[in-house]
């Protein structure tokens, strides 16, 4: 049998023209091969414990290829003429469906290997009371019924295998237009519910973005994917969510992953799950130098806006002087908020700004809530005696009008600092 353009083709055999009682038998076993394949199905069902979990209309059509493989491989004895192309074009078939079906080609080929042991055990049972059926079977049928079963089975694995590669770039051009929706058409609700629903993802589940920055990866381009794939299964293992469910694309300049959070999950919940799966997986990935990690949302909107957060997380997260780190977006919430409000945004500049003039100043209020505006530790880090970070802070005080025992003079002030710090890129300089 060969394939050209995805086309089964018979090949023609030398079968062997059975005689005799052997012929009677095997006519018997075409007309009705029942016996055959309960035999047959009864042991996959006990090798293959995952096949008596499937669903009903699928075990009838797994009875039902056996039927075929069953009767075709003793007519062809019978009527001495090898499978037509019709014939071997159905077997194709059946194992073009069992990659949709989700069963391994390692359980489809064990199922055809069973039956081609159950067909040959009931053709024996006729040798055991005739010499002559014997060495017909022995030095005819036996070469026949090899090549015709090493045949038929590459049929089956060469048609699992096309579909397998065609399904995979169908769900990969799926993947991309879901992924171009989000990034480019949000607003498409009704095309995002429709790749998503493709894919077999429920679009209505909430997901959190994470922005992963890798080191360079040194493959050819064409080994790029692979690449991307193996961390994505990384992803996958250590936030404990099937490969499938998630949807992974090349975003500025970093492999971003939409992960799927438990349904009725709350935003803190999930943020705090995420921060702690996001650890694991950089301990135990070697290639990743940081993680953004967005926010809670559902729908095409919220799939974007978690993605955004996700990279400012890396964009504007605190610099660790080379150290693997985790960024999450909700540690920068509050800071994203007053950018995006230009007067309070001028207010908290305002505020350094009249320290500008004396750098010690801004470094020692730097400093003071770096370390949880803990004194001793503060001048210490700084290595002044605690009186003159007192005479610091007091100066910052009278120039500033503000009261650094006061909840919301430190609130505003931690943030004025910590939006200077992201803006320089250096936490450790005024």
């Amino acid at each position: 049998m060969t394939r050209s353009r995805g086309v089964v083709h018979a090949v023609a055999f030398n079968i062997p023209k059975v005689s005799g009682s052997l012929r009677e038998h095997v006519a018997v076993l075409a007309k009705d091969p029942s016996g055959v394949v309960s035999r047959t199905y009864a042991r996959l069902l006990e090798l293959e414990e995952n096949y008596a979990n499937l669903p009903l209309s699928v075990r009838e059509d797994i009875l039902q290829f056996l039927q075929s493989c069953a009767r075709l491989w003793f007519e062809t004895l019978v009527n001495g003429t090898p499978p037509s192309t019709q014939e071997l074009e159905s077997l194709a078939n059946a194992g073009r469906r069992r990659v949709h079906q989700g069963i391994a080609l390692s359980s489809v080929l064990r199922a055809y290997r069973l039956g081609g042991l159950e067909a040959w055990s009931a053709l024996l049972t006729v040798a055991e009371m005739d010499g002559e059926s014997r060495d017909q079977l022995l030095f005819e049928v036996s070469r026949y019924l090899l090549e015709s079963f090493d045949h038929m089975s590459q049929t089956i694995v060469q048609a699992y295998l096309d579909e397998q590669y065609q399904r995979a770039r169908w769900r990969d051009s799926l993947r991309f237009e879901l992924c171009s929706v989000v990034l480019r058409n949000p607003e498409d609700v009704e095309s995002f519910d429709r790749c998503a629903e493709s894919l077999g993802i429920d679009p209505t589940v909430s997901r959190i973005a994470l922005a992963i920055e890798t080191k360079q990866i040194k493959v050819l381009p064409s080994k790029l994917e692979s690449e991307y794939d193996r961390l994505a299964l990384c992803v996958s293992r250590h936030f404990k969510v099937a490969y499938e469910d998630l949807v992974r694309v090349f975003h500025r300049g970093r492999l971003v992953v939409w992960v799927p959070c438990i349904r009725g999950e709350t935003l803190v919940a999930g943020d705090r799950r995420f921060a702690a799966c996001a650890a694991s997986l950089m301990k135990a990935t070697g290639e990743i130098l940081a993680v953004g990690v967005g926010l809670l949302n559902q729908g095409p909107s919220g799939w974007a806006l978690s993605v955004d957060e996700a990279c400012k997380a890396l964009e504007f997260g605190l610099p660790t002087r080379g150290r693997k780190a985790i960024h999450l977006y909700s540690d920068i919430v509050v800071n994203e908020s007053v950018r995006r409000t230009d007067n309070v945004l001028r207010y908290l500049n305002s505020l350094l700004e009249r320290l500008s003039e004396e750098p010690e100043l801004l470094l020692t209020l730097q400093t003071y809530f770096d370390h949880l505006q803990r004194r001793k530790k503060t001048a210490d880090v700084l290595g002044i005696h605690p009186n003159t970070l007192n005479h610091r802070l007091e100066r910052i005080e009278t120039l500033l009008g503000a009261k650094l025992d006061e909840a919301s003079w430190i609130a505003k002030l931690h943030i004025a600092v910590r939006l200077r710090q992201q803006t320089l890129g250096d936490p450790g300089q005024g």
